[in-house]
């Protein structure tokens, strides 16, 4: 009985690790959107974002090019957030404090998704 209640356990956080993935799979998505199109703009060809959004989409997968995407991006999100609480004039502590749980949290999520060496 205890074999069959722990079979459902982990079925049950399988399709919650499933339900998750998804989820973050959807911002790797618009991340790869986004600079796609930055890029075709930046080059200005409507080629050059359409190989661009292919290459990225292929990179995210690799494991070290994808692991270094993972920290960029995420680096960049906690930048981010310390720059405009900074711009707030909230304390430096605090800023920093917010800007390592945004690196994490986004580092978290894009492992979890695209996974990493």
């Amino acid at each position: 009985m205890m074999e069959v209640m722990q079979m459902w356990s982990q079925i049950r956080d399988g399709l919650h690790a499933f339900e998750t993935s998804k989820k973050f799979g959807k911002v790797i998505f618009w991340e790869t959107v986004v600079a796609s199109a930055i890029i075709g703009f930046y080059t200005e060809s409507l080629w050059g974002g359409v190989i661009s959004f292919l290459g990225i989409l292929i990179a995210w997968f690799l494991p070290f090019i994808g692991t270094a995407m993972m920290i960029g991006i995420s680096g960049t999100y906690s930048w981010l957030a310390f720059q405009i609480l900074d711009g707030f004039h909230v304390h430096g502590a605090i800023c920093f404090l917010v800007a390592a749980m945004v690196f994490l949290t986004s580092f978290g999520s894009h492992v979890m998704t695209a996974g990493g060496e």
